[in-house]
């Protein structure tokens, strides 16, 4: 179970579902969801490459990830879209429900702030509204370019996509192309979680430029063997 993390004695605290909030094993809460909930936003605004990552937690140790953490990651300019800005909430940490026109927020979920208008989806998947009451059936004129796989109404349908993709009909419509600079993102959010610093991120060269010892969690140390 410890695979090519380091050699520890078992112990309740780490199993079944506790292990994520161990960084030997896990990635904590943003590790865990964050790739879910941050989707939309990331494929719409075509995010990636972030140059900034800054966050406020709890108390950071170098065992266990924060029991809430507020992270803000600032991307640039790309594709003919405008600079922009993400947060994450976890830990029961939530932005304003009023951004939402909502009196609470549920446990999951996404707001995306527009100049015109705000899009709010709770639970981060199925429908959402827009805030300004307008029915999204005002934007029908938008021409659907993302493919459907034939069984969309299944909820077996992400593993026959996956599982099709395997044997070379068609790809993912998660590939790695586009989920491994995404979760890369993701995860710079830890890197500012545990130095308590905003760090500036060189995609290019995969390393932290302005706070060196953030470098020493972007990739693991595995024990030998692995």
């Amino acid at each position: 179970w410890l695979g090519p993390a380091p050699d520890r004695p078992y112990h309740p605290a780490y199993v079944p579902f506790k292990w994520r909030g161990w960084w030997d094993f896990g990635t904590g809460s943003i590790g865990d969801m964050g790739c879910h909930n941050m989707d939309l936003a990331f494929w719409s605004m075509k995010l990636r490459d972030p140059v900034s990552v800054e966050a406020t937690s709890s108390e950071v140790n170098n065992e266990t990830a924060p029991s809430w953490s507020i992270t803000t990651w600032t991307f640039p300019q790309r594709d003919g879209l405008p600079p922009c800005k993400l947060t994450w909430y976890d830990g029961r940490k939530k932005p304003d429900p009023a951004l939402a026109k909502q009196k609470t927020l549920p446990g999951n979920g996404c707001i995306m702030i527009g100049s015109t208008d705000t899009l709010y989806v709770p639970m981060y998947w199925g429908a959402g509204k827009l805030v300004s009451g307008r029915p999204l059936s005002d934007h029908d004129n938008i021409a659907q370019s993302l493919p459907r796989h034939p069984d969309t109404d299944n909820d077996r349908h992400h593993h026959l996509e996956w599982i099709a993709a395997c044997k070379g009909n068609g790809k993912a419509l998660s590939d790695f192309d586009y989920a491994g600079p995404m979760t890369e993102a993701v995860l710079l959010g830890n890197l500012a979680v545990r130095s308590g610093k905003r760090i500036e991120w060189d995609a290019k060269q995969m390393k932290v430029t302005n706070v060196s010892e953030a470098n020493q969690w972007v990739r693991d140390k595995t024990r030998n063997g692995w």
